[in-house]
Order: C-alpha cells, then sequence, then structure tokens
C-alpha cells in the first residue's frame, strides 16, 4: 500500500517546508505564488489520489474474490 502514502507525504511535505517559508513572504506575493502553485500540482495530486483508490480496489478485488471461494468451498 505504497501508493496511499503518496498523498500523506505530499500534504505532510507542505505542513513541514512550505507553510513556515510562506508566512515570511508579502501577502500579495504568497497569493499569487500559491494561485501558481495549486495550478502546477493539481494534475500531480489528482493523479496520485487516484493512483492510490485504483491500487486499493485493485488489492481488495482479490482479497474479495478469496473469501467468496473459501465460503462456497465450506458449503460443499
Amino acid at each position: 500500500m505504497p501508493t496511499t502514502r503518496l498523498p500523506a507525504g505530499a500534504f505532510g511535505y507542505g505542513a513541514a517546508n512550505m507553510i513556515p517559508t510562506c508566512r515570511a513572504v508579502p501577502l500579495d506575493a504568497r497569493l499569487t505564488f500559491h494561485t501558481t502553485m495549486i495550478k502546477a500540482g493539481e494534475p500531480v495530486m489528482q493523479s496520485a489520489v487516484a493512483l492510490a483508490i485504483l491500487t486499493s480496489f485493485g488489492l481488495a478485488t482479490p482479497v474479495a474474490a478469496g473469501r467468496g471461494s473459501r465460503r462456497s468451498a465450506r458449503a460443499s
């Protein structure tokens, strides 16, 4: 499940590095920077979240299928 750590790592990076740095910058420059950063980072974050969701479903499907086959084996 390493892909579910991707979004968590990105948010952790933002909290640890970006917040203290942005506090030192004037507000008008910070707002321009944030707007540009969000536009640039949006595809990356959406891809990371989509990958985490797909991986979760991909891992859950074989587990659910395995449970179904065990139940049918017990019934017979």
